[in-house]
């Protein structure tokens, strides 16, 4: 069962407040590059180099060392997380595979993945879970109660007038 009051609190407190306040609160000049903000250095190709050469596991990658680790049969989490075989047959065919983010939560939830490893997988397909996001809020407030109900969490989406993840 969703506590809503609690999960519209959890939104209300989770909102990033608007740009001009935190252009204010850092003391960013509007006319300011980006470039001076980050203190833009030379870069190194070796280093460059040496950094790609380490990079970490793929979204796929990933996915599949949690399938593997939680001693899960490929079948049960694709279906699980309302993915069909064929776009499942994609991203196990390929490693630089990039799924959407919404296919990437599906799994997240179907493995029933903690906060941060759920984060973390979103990160390995170039995702993040923003608090400037009601959907992402929604996402983050169900990873920290230990709810991956998918049909809850699509109830509690639409609740709050947001687009459903799971059944679309």
């Amino acid at each position: 069962m969703i506590d809503f009051e609690a999960l519209k609190r959890f939104i209300e407190a989770k909102r990033t407040p608007p740009r001009k306040v935190l252009r204010a609160a850092f003391k960013i000049d509007a006319e300011c590059e980006p470039r001076a903000l980050c203190g833009a250095a030379e870069t190194d190709e070796n280093a460059l180099r040496e950094r790609i050469g380490k990079r970490g596991k793929t979204f796929s990658e990933m996915l599949f060392y949690w399938i593997d680790a939680r001693g899960e049969k490929d079948s049960d989490v694709y279906k699980r997380a309302g993915v069909d075989r064929k776009l499942f047959s994609k991203i196990r065919s390929d490693a630089n595979y990039t799924p959407k983010k919404r296919t990437a939560i599906l799994f997240a939830f179907a493995l029933s993945l903690n906060e941060d490893q759920a984060r973390d997988l979103l990160a390995r397909a170039g995702y993040s879970l923003s608090d400037a996001d009601t959907t992402d809020i929604i996402v983050q407030y169900f990873l920290q109660t230990d709810n991956h109900d998918l049909s809850e969490l699509d109830e509690a989406l639409v609740r709050f007038g947001e687009q459903p993840v799971y059944s679309e």
